[in-house]
C-alpha cells in the first residue's frame, strides 16, 4: 500500500463527506454535529493540499508550496474557532458578554475570523 498514491485521493473524499454531513446537520438544525464536522474539514483539505504537492513535477513545487501555507493557516484557525464552538459555547455556560464575542448567531469577534475560512 503506498501511502502517497491514496492521500491525494483520501483528502479530497474526507472534504466531500465533511461538506455532506455539514449540509445534512444544517438541515436538522445539529449544531454540535456541525461544529464537529468543520473541525474534521481542515484536516481533509491539509491531506489534498500535501498530496497535490507530492504529485506536482519540479517546477512546479513552488506553487504547490505555497498552497500549502494557507492550507496550514486555515487548519489553524478553523480548529480554535470550532474547538471554542464545541467546548464552551455548546455547554451553554457563558455569561452574556463573553458569548457575544464567541457565537455564531451573534456575529461576535470569533466569527470575524471564521470568515476567511
Amino acid at each position: 500500500m503506498n501511502l502517497s498514491k491514496i492521500q491525494p485521493k483520501a483528502g479530497p473524499a474526507i472534504l466531500a463527506g465533511t461538506v455532506f454531513l455539514f449540509k445534512i446537520f444544517l438541515i436538522i438544525h445539529y449544531s454540535m454535529g456541525r461544529f464537529f464536522v468543520c473541525l474534521i474539514l481542515p484536516t481533509g483539505f491539509i491531506m489534498m493540499t500535501a498530496g497535490l504537492n507530492n504529485e506536482c513535477e519540479g517546477d512546479r513545487k513552488a506553487a504547490a508550496n505555497s498552497g500549502f501555507i494557507p492550507a496550514a493557516v486555515y487548519r489553524t484557525f478553523m480548529t480554535l474557532i470550532y474547538f471554542t464552538q464545541l467546548t464552551t459555547v455548546d455547554n451553554e455556560q457563558l455569561h452574556e458578554q463573553a458569548a457575544n464575542h464567541v457565537e455564531f448567531g451573534k456575529l461576535g469577534r470569533i466569527f470575524i475570523y471564521d470568515l476567511p475560512g
